[in-house]
């Protein structure tokens, strides 16, 4: 739900709370806050319309992040013009972004501590690397190679290969085959 709207329900439970209307305005005796503590912390245990809405957010987030499969899934991705093979902790809005998509992924912005925990609670499960773009993603620790380091990333011969694109596997050993459209030299 958009904020605007989230203010505008709180605002017809405040009046409501207070005796108030939209034409007729009374004294709040305390802040709309101090109402939404829980009982035993000296409030009402109302919940906080805004509060609601950004765990629902949060949740739609993580349904995304997590169900790749589904219907759902699918439709959103459609929706928004997403990749399928898009890492979450990676996402950007474009011009095909709906609403309620452009409302989840500024959560990160609007409300930095509670994403900070979010995300330094997760755990990314790299499995066949297709879901993770070797560049792009925060795949190996906290920023995408691409900003750590962005001289390899601008002669990189594909900047949207997943790790799958590059990593070789087999029996005995497994090693990395990073392409790049020049050789790399050392300087002396």
């Amino acid at each position: 739900m958009p904020m605007g709207v989230a203010r505008e329900v709180e605002m017809l439970q405040t009046n409501f709370l207070w005796g108030g209307s939209i034409t007729k305005k009374k004294i709040h005796l305390v802040k709309w806050e101090k109402l939404t503590y829980p009982k035993n912390k000296g409030g009402l245990g109302i919940r906080s319309i805004k509060g609601v809405n950004i765990c629902l957010l949060f949740r739609w987030f993580w349904k995304f992040s997590t169900e790749k499969t589904t219907i759902w899934g699918s439709v959103v991705r459609a929706v928004n013009g997403l990749d399928l093979h898009c890492c979450f902790t990676n996402l950007a809005l474009n011009s095909k972004s709906s609403i309620m998509w452009k409302d989840i992924l500024k959560l990160r912005s609007r409300c930095p501590l509670l994403s900070q925990v979010f995300f330094s609670n997760v755990v990314l499960k790299v499995g066949n690397g297709q879901s993770f773009r070797f560049w792009k993603d925060h795949w190996l620790g906290g920023v995408p190679f691409m900003v750590a380091y962005p001289r390899l990333f601008s002669i990189a011969a594909n900047q949207n290969a997943s790790l799958a694109d590059y990593l070789s596997l087999s029996l005995q050993e497994s090693s990395w085959r990073v392409v790049f459209r020049r050789l790399l030299l050392a300087r002396l």
